[in-house]
């Protein structure tokens, strides 16, 4: 893709807790999150992580560069094992020259079934149909721990 070249450029791309877009246009990325550890206690508690739903922000910058025109980014979540999760898509409008530039803030739903490390691609879009251009911008990380903790049976102390 030529807009590798030119640009857009990526700025920034994070999952966070908390994105507070202030009147100016900045914008503050609080408590980024690169492991969500998921605790299960109780004689119950199973070997297997029971799935879980689990919200984050996801924040993207990008520069335009010399870049004009529609574009579409694409975050897509990858699970352990390789498959692909329900992905969000969404239209910008570069309008060119090394200042401007697009942010996204949004949230993003992860229905998480299992441990281990999962990936959220960021792809950018240019073009439709057959002229359709993907360009892999950056991965981000995200890790799934799962730690079941057992109760212990207590003895009662003796009278």
């Amino acid at each position: 893709m030529a807009a590798s070249e030119t640009g857009p450029y990526l700025v920034v791309a994070t999952l966070c807790e908390q994105a507070i877009e202030a009147k100016d246009g900045r914008i503050s990325v609080i408590n980024m999150i690169e492991q969500v550890t998921r605790r299960q206690s109780g004689p119950e508690a199973s070997d297997e992580m029971p799935p879980f739903k689990f919200g984050v922000k996801v924040v993207v910058a990008l520069k335009a560069g010399s870049a004009q025109g529609r574009y579409a980014i694409r975050i897509q979540p990858e699970d352990p094992m390789g498959m692909k999760l329900d992905a969000i898509e969404q239209p910008v409008q570069f309008s060119g020259g090394p200042s401007s530039g697009v942010r996204l803030v949004g949230d993003l739903r992860l229905d998480l079934q299992r441990e281990g490390l999962y990936w959220i691609d960021v792809t950018l879009i240019r073009g439709r149909g057959e002229a359709k251009a993907e360009q892999l911008l950056t991965r981000m990380p995200l890790r799934v721990v799962y730690l079941p903790q057992g109760q212990t049976a207590t003895t009662p102390p003796a009278n």
